[in-house]
């Protein structure tokens, strides 16, 4: 849950959600001005100053520590709008322990288009073709034998020199001591190609919102979150509206879309078993400069047509879970009623499912049976009750302790009660507009 935490803190809340601590106050703690890559030297010009409830558990790093924090190398990617933790940073060696550093000379064509940064995890790659213009797999440098084509070491990137007059990078890095020789043979040979290491799939996620009564709920939670959503270089997010009242067509996107567009087309595409290819077809681009980046699946343009989809949720929710190893982050509205009845199989897949709820007797009176039906369901056929948690909109005068103890479940973000922000989200509008871009409902921190 707290990976889910700093998610929504970077995401720009939930549009400016934070994080809660038992007294409810504020501190003045660092965050990201944008992103930094693991390994990374920490300057000025990376952080700003958030100020936030948050949970001291967390080991924040306090505005105060600006001064020792610059200069520290990032232990992990960072991202934009994060709060910065104090296992986020070290003033520790990238080279450890038993492990060496070697030097590759290196040309554009062997290295990734994307720039390497100091603490990039690669695979140094043989490619059997060296500078003498001679073949790997039994080939000799130096009377050594080269590694066979294709084989591949685990590195760190240490450091990245300037290109000299022929092209030449020289990339310092480190690996295990017995590894060293062989990487040294090949980087005299040149015959070897630098890659990033793949990510591990568990970076990506799978996240189910649920709402209630009143805007902002399930999918003005979920809009905010695609808005804002903080991508990293080559990841994606996805929304896919799978709330039964199909509101973001005729709502957010204001009817542009042609309504046979969408999730109610892959009922028939996974009885022909191309639910996958399908899948892709629908998909609209949102992202503010067409990148493709940031995606959304609109829902039903009829409530009738849910009926017809109640064979689909199984397959898609596979099909959504595989997508977080492809780099692509997943949100799912599942509206007030789509987290029961066969589509229940979503939120039972997910990495977390946030209920949205407002600090109103009303509100809470209506979450109350709603929280206790999903920890059920979650504990006997989920991920288990730990994966819920709450998004408090602040309308009422109940405090997030308070509703976090009644209900049973904690409260991981706080929205402000913006409903004429949230109308343009969810029934659409002017979103170049200088008071919906700078609405707490879509704010990040801010400089101090």
């Amino acid at each position: 849950m707290l990976a889910l935490a700093v998610a929504l803190v970077a995401a720009g809340g939930l549009g400016g959600a934070v994080l809660y601590n038992t007294t409810g106050r504020r501190s003045a703690v660092l965050a990201l001005a944008h992103n930094v890559t693991a390994g990374q030297s920490i300057s000025a010009a990376d952080l700003v100053i958030a100020h936030i409830s948050l949970d001291p558990s967390l080991q924040p790093v306090g505005a105060a520590s600006l001064e020792n924090v610059v200069g520290m190398r990032a232990t992990t990617d960072l991202m934009q709008g994060q709060f910065l933790t104090t296992t986020d940073v070290t003033r520790s060696s990238l080279v450890q322990a038993g492990q060496q550093v070697i030097g590759l000379p290196a040309k554009d064509s062997q290295l990734p288009a994307a720039a390497l940064q100091p603490g990039n995890q690669v695979m140094v790659v043989s490619t059997g073709t060296s500078s003498a213009g001679g073949s790997g797999g039994g080939s000799t440098s130096g009377g050594s034998v080269l590694p066979p084509v294709g084989s591949q070491i685990a590195a760190t990137v240490v450091t990245v020199g300037a290109a000299d007059n022929d092209g030449t990078t020289v990339v310092d890095v480190a690996v295990p001591s017995a590894q060293a020789p062989q990487l040294a043979v090949l980087a005299a040979s040149g015959g070897f190609a630098v890659v990033f290491a793949p990510r591990a799939a568990a970076e990506m996620a799978l996240f189910a919102i649920v709402g209630g009564h009143g805007a902002p709920g399930a999918t003005v939670t979920a809009l905010a979150m695609l808005h804002a959503w903080p991508l990293q270089s080559g990841g994606r997010v996805l929304l896919a509206e799978c709330d039964p009242d199909g509101v973001i067509l005729s709502g957010a996107l204001e009817g542009r879309l042609d309504a046979s567009r969408g999730l109610g087309q892959l009922g028939v595409a996974d009885r022909q078993g191309q639910l996958a290819q399908t899948l892709m077809t629908q998909l609209t681009d949102v992202s503010p400069g067409g990148t493709a980046d940031r995606l959304l699946l609109p829902g039903v343009s009829d409530p009738a047509q849910y009926s017809g989809l109640a064979y689909v949720w199984e397959s898609l929710a596979n099909l959504l879970a595989a997508l977080e190893g492809q780099g692509v982050d997943v949100l799912v509205d599942l509206g007030r009623s789509g987290a029961a009845g066969p589509s229940a199989v979503l939120a039972r897949r997910a990495d977390a499912v946030l209920v949205v709820a407002r600090s109103t007797l009303r509100s809470l009176t209506t979450t109350h049976p709603r929280i206790a039906a999903l920890r059920a369901d979650l504990n006997a056929h989920g991920r288990g009750a730990d994966t819920l948690g709450l998004v408090l909109v602040e309308e009422g005068p109940y405090k997030a302790a308070d509703v976090s103890a009644q209900l049973g479940s904690p409260v991981l973000g706080l929205l402000p009660y913006a409903p004429a922000v949230a109308g343009v989200l969810s029934d659409g509008g002017n979103t170049h507009d200088r008071r919906f871009v700078r609405s707490p409902l879509l704010g990040h921190p801010h400089r101090g």
